[in-house]
């Protein structure tokens, strides 16, 4: 028979290893859970950044075509018949991924004086279109994502002028097929639904494609995901709490992205779908195996507190990994938004306010594809550097990905405080980045919202700080723009 001692010693170390076997059991399911998070993150950050470069390279055709002698003339005269913007739709479609792209100019009157898809014009659009209404009452570029009695596009507007004159607009029109077609060739599926309560609208549907009372708008769309979307249950997805969803035994993370309308409801839905094979999970297979070992080697009573030890030390690493971007070191992500609800929390009961910051570096996706990542990257790291030298060592500097990163700035009394900050970190800026040896003169668009002021929860003051960023993207430099000042 064992001796009580004995016994006593074989129970501890049996409990010691039970205990140690589920605690770090949950530590591999929470940085497994972090891990799809930070996934589904970078998925939607890439949707976001497809949106973004079209929606920009549509306005830059569009302002391009403003300033176009011909259209100009043609339009004072009331000659639409030596206009062919038809031909230019053909040349995206023959030499970009620009495959459905259309013009409308429309006069001064607020009537269609040229469509480059039909022949019609000489009608008002008043009546059908408030954005027109809006234009003619303030002539202002406008790039918008909407829904038309055709399809779910792109559209942006530019007034046309002549000798200081506003004498009509010039309108493109793009569809959701090269974004689809972008993430297709990325390994990523998708299905772009827009919400039933367009379905009286849409009375000529491009695509002719329509799940119930629900649009599609991507004709690119694979019948095998239209197929498994119908098997987790359609409505079920579109209107789930959560945004995203792992199905681990068909080894997919599905993600619904929503687009709003000018009204903040939802007008369309992203349905996105990538292999979990994928998705980078040695985070969690690292630990995985040393769940195991310690399993095996705690069976020995004698080294039991080294295996705790080894395996502590490898959580922190992996928790480190998990809370902080890999190139520029910087917080990523989700320790930006644990960094801004702490911040909030300790502000909610206080007068005290803070300033949330996203800088955007202009044009950077030019750069990546000219120079190669190994460049972009380089660049990235220069401008982190450049960033965090500006600001406390109390203020959360983080990238969000891509060439987005936030500011945390907090304990600020007035804006006044902000000012001269904001300027020395635009004064930074017009240093070139030197690397490969090459230089770069970087801009940088920021957008300041001030809590609660703009946003008294996390996702309003992001929401303003988002858009203000993108007023100072209208710039043609480097410049901060206030949410609401």
């Amino acid at each position: 028979m064992f001796s009580k001692s004995l016994y006593l010693l074989y129970v501890c170390i049996l409990i010691t290893i039970m205990l140690s076997f589920f605690y770090l059991n949950e530590n591999v399911q929470n940085v497994q859970k972090e891990v799809y998070v930070s996934a589904n993150m970078d998925l939607r950050k890439r949707v976001k950044d497809e949106i973004k470069h079209k929606s920009e390279a549509l306005l830059k055709i569009v302002l391009t075509l403003s300033e176009n002698k011909t259209i100009k003339e043609n339009l004072i005269t009331n000659n639409y018949k030596e206009i062919n913007l038809h031909k230019l739709s053909l040349l995206l479609k023959k030499q970009s991924s620009y495959n459905s792209v259309w013009f409308q100019i429309i006069d001064k009157k607020g009537n269609s004086f040229y469509r480059s898809w039909t022949k019609k014009h000489g009608d008002s659009v008043l009546n059908a279109r408030l954005a027109v209404v809006e234009m003619m009452r303030d002539p202002s570029i406008k790039s918008t994502i909407g829904v038309g009695k055709f399809d779910l596009s792109f559209k942006s507007m530019v007034p046309i002028y002549h000798e200081g004159k506003y004498i009509g607009l010039i309108e493109g029109i793009a569809k959701f097929n090269s974004i689809s077609q972008s993430l297709k060739e990325e390994g990523v599926s998708s299905l772009f639904i827009v919400d039933k309560r367009y379905k009286k609208q849409i009375v000529k549907p491009y695509s002719k494609h329509f799940i119930g009372d629900y649009y599609v708008a991507n004709t690119n769309a694979q019948a095998e995901f239209i197929d498994y979307i119908n098997i987790l249950g359609f409505e079920k997805i579109l209107y789930a709490d959560e945004d995203f969803y792992v199905d681990k035994k068909a080894s997919k993370l599905l993600i619904r992205y929503i687009i709003k309308d000018m009204k903040g409801q939802n007008m369309a839905y992203l349905l996105l779908s990538e292999s979990l094979d994928g998705i980078n999970l040695q985070e969690v297979n690292e630990m995985q195996n040393y769940l195991l070992l310690f399993v095996v080697i705690s069976s020995m009573a004698l080294f039991a507190l080294i295996v705790f030890n080894i395996i502590r030390k490898q959580k922190d690493i992996l928790h480190y990994e998990a809370y902080h971007d890999s190139l520029t070191k910087l917080p990523n992500r989700l320790n930006f938004i644990k960094r801004l609800d702490e911040v909030i929390a300790s502000h909610t009961e206080s007068e005290n306010s803070f300033a949330l910051l996203f800088i955007d570096i202009d044009h950077f996706k030019e750069i990546n594809d000219t120079y190669g990542h190994e460049v972009g990257d380089d660049v990235l790291i220069q401008s982190a550097h450049r960033i965090l030298s500006v600001f406390r060592t109390d203020d959360c500097v983080a990238r969000l990905g891509g060439d987005e990163f936030t500011v945390v700035l907090d304990k600020v009394s007035q804006l006044e405080d902000i000012r001269p900050i904001l300027q020395d970190l635009i004064d930074l800026f017009d240093t070139p980045i030197t690397t490969n040896n090459l230089k770069f003169i970087v801009d940088i668009s920021v957008g300041v919202s001030i809590y609660p002021e703009d946003g008294d929860n996390a996702r309003n003051i992001i929401c303003s700080a988002d858009k203000a960023m993108y007023e100072s993207k209208k710039n043609t430099h480097s410049s901060f723009t206030f949410a609401s000042h």
